[in-house]
C-alpha cells in the first residue's frame, strides 16, 4: 500500500521556495510525480477543461489566498492552461491546486474533500476515483465526468463533451447505472447581464446514498452563461445536513431578489457585485 503523501508539508516547501524567488515546478515533479502524470494526461482532452469555469484564488470566508500563485502557475504550465492573474481555471485550482492549499477554514482544509473518502463512501465508489491519485483515470477527468453526468441532464452539448471523456475515466465513474436513479435538489438563480445575456447559477445538492448528519450531500456549483459555448462547473464539496438545510432555508425564492456568486466562483459582470434576479427551487 503506498505511503500517504503529506500535501501540507509539500505545499509549505513550495511556498517557501516561491517566496525566495525559486521555481516550484521541480519540487512538484520530485515530490508528486503521480499528480504531474495526471495533469499531463488531462491536457490531451479539451473537454476536461472546457466544462469548467473560473474561480477567484481568495477564500471568501477567511479572506486569504487559497493557493500560492507560483504553485498554480506550475500546474497551469503542465496543463498548458493559463493559471495566472485574478481568475483561475476552476477545475485545476479546485482539484490539484487545492491539494497544495495551506489555509484552514471553518470547514477544514481545502484538500479534505479529496484526501478524505467522504464522497466515495457516500456514493459507494469502491476503488479510489475521486482521490489525489485514483486507480484509473485522473482526479480532474473523473470528477468532471462524475459531476457532469449528475447535473448536465438534458444538456446536449455538455453531454456530448462528456462522452469524449468516457474512455479515459474510472470504470466505476463511467458506469451509467450510477446516474439513473439519483435525484438532486436544485436552486437556480437567474440574472440578466449587460449586452442582453442571461446567466443562471446552479447550486445542486445530491444526497449521498450512504449519509450521516455530518456527511449528507454533495454540493455542486455550476453556471449556464449565454455568453459561453457550454455550461461550466465551478466547484463541488461534501456538506452536512445542517449546511444543506441552511442553503435551502436561508434562500428566499421569487423575482427581483439580490443575487451574488458564492464559493469563490467568478462570473463576469456578477462577481464583486450584487445584482437583481430570480431564484427558484426544484427537485430533479
Amino acid at each position: 500500500m503506498p505511503r500517504p503523501v503529506d500535501y501540507q508539508k509539500i505545499a509549505l516547501v513550495m511556498n517557501e521556495a516561491a517566496e525566495a524567488g525559486r521555481p516550484v515546478g521541480g519540487i512538484l515533479y520530485r515530490r508528486c510525480p503521480g499528480i504531474v502524470r495526471q495533469i499531463e494526461a488531462d491536457k490531451v482532452s479539451k473537454a476536461v477543461f472546457r466544462l469548467w469555469g473560473n474561480t477567484l484564488n481568495a477564500d471568501e470566508v477567511v479572506g486569504q489566498t487559497i493557493v500560492h500563485p507560483s504553485i498554480l502557475k506550475a500546474i497551469g504550465d503542465l496543463a498548458e492552461v493559463d493559471c495566472t492573474g485574478e481568475t483561475i481555471h476552476a477545475g485545476l485550482e479546485h482539484t490539484y491546486g487545492y491539494l497544495f492549499s495551506t489555509i484552514e477554514t471553518p470547514f477544514g482544509f481545502k484538500r479534505d474533500r479529496w484526501v478524505k473518502p467522504d464522497i466515495e463512501n457516500g456514493f459507494q465508489i469502491e476503488r479510489p476515483a475521486l482521490r489525489p491519485v485514483p486507480t484509473e483515470g485522473t482526479l480532474l477527468a473523473n470528477l468532471t465526468y462524475f459531476l457532469g453526468r449528475h447535473v448536465f441532464r438534458g444538456c446536449r452539448r455538455e453531454l456530448f463533451l462528456l462522452r469524449s471523456l468516457r474512455e479515459s475515466v474510472s470504470r466505476e465513474v463511467a458506469d451509467s447505472k450510477r446516474y439513473r436513479t439519483t435525484n438532486l435538489i436544485r436552486v437556480e438563480e437567474t440574472v440578466r447581464v449587460r449586452g442582453g445575456g442571461e446567466v443562471t447559477i446552479h447550486t445542486d445538492l445530491i444526497p449521498f446514498a450512504v449519509r450521516t448528519e455530518s456527511v449528507f450531500a454533495l454540493l455542486v456549483y455550476w453556471v449556464q452563461d449565454s455568453r459561453e459555448k457550454n455550461a461550466q462547473l465551478i466547484t463541488a464539496f461534501p456538506v452536512s445536513r445542517a449546511f444543506a438545510t441552511d442553503i435551502l432555508d436561508n434562500a428566499s425564492f421569487g423575482k427581483r431578489l439580490p443575487i451574488r456568486t458564492r464559493f469563490n466562483g467568478f462570473v463576469h459582470g456578477i462577481t464583486g457585485r450584487t445584482v437583481m434576479g430570480s431564484r427558484s427551487r426544484s427537485v430533479n
